[in-house]
């Protein structure tokens, strides 16, 4: 019988599933998910102790990120700049998001926060460019951010790990199947290849390609934070531990 035939509705999800993206681009914690959910659904024969202590791994997690999110929410209603500069987007919680993606471990709560706290200013810095400031003032204020000091070490850095930082960086704005394709391939090449870098900092620009897949495939969800972001959605949503 050919598989177009079969009817069976958990196959048919599943299969569209694997064709809606492939498993490499996808965030392993919002993909855990939605194993958790296919099982319960009568996905496969799986192993109910086993399944339990998987939603288990999951919640606990999932606290961890909500207290986070929980704690960068007071520190920026506690900042006031919402207020203060009205013409700036309050993207506070779609600058947390990707770092669920980057850091999602939960020894890393310093770094999520960091990361957060960077996405906010941008989009703030970004804001005050394109509404807000006038010729002299962004002469003024470009000025002062060109004098930051890098140093020779950091810039050997960047040489040597120029290629893992573009490719990600490419694949943010292309959004386009045959180009994002193309980087991909790239990208997994190098991950196979040997590298002076820990794993820890690869996984992470890896997941930063992942990141833009889940981020952007429904829409922009930075620029448009009504788009449907069902995977990044859902993360944050409580997964029934019992049934």
């Amino acid at each position: 019988m050919h598989l177009k035939n079969n009817q069976d509705p958990t196959l048919k999800n599943q299969v569209s599933h694997a064709l809606e993206m492939p498993l490499q681009r996808r965030l392993q914690r919002l993909e855990a998910r939605w194993y958790i959910e296919e099982q319960e659904r009568g996905g496969g024969d799986v192993n109910p102790l086993l399944l339990e202590f998987a939603k288990l791994d999951f919640r606990m997690l999932q606290v961890t990120h909500r207290r986070d999110l929980g704690k960068l929410i007071r520190w920026w209603e506690g900042l006031g700049l919402a207020k203060e500069l009205s013409f700036v987007r309050d993207r506070l919680v779609e600058a947390f998001y990707p770092t669920i993606g980057l850091v999602p471990e939960k020894q890393f709560g310093y770094s999520r926060e960091g990361f957060t706290k960077l996405g906010t200013f941008i989009t703030i810095i970004d804001d005050v460019y394109d509404v807000y400031g006038l010729l002299d003032e962004l002469e003024l204020f470009t000025d002062v951010v060109d004098r930051q000091l890098i140093t020779v070490e950091s810039l050997q850095h960047l040489d040597t790990s120029s290629d893992l930082i573009r490719l990600p960086s490419m694949i943010f704005p292309l959004r386009n199947d045959l180009a994002t394709s193309k980087m991909w391939k790239k990208l997994n090449k190098m991950g196979c290849t040997p590298s002076p870098f820990p794993q820890t900092y690869i996984d992470v620009v890896f997941d930063l390609s992942r990141m833009s897949e889940c981020f952007y495939h429904y829409g922009d969800g930075l620029g448009e934070p009504d788009a449907k972001l069902i995977y990044l959605q859902c993360y944050l949503k409580a997964l029934d531990l019992l049934r």
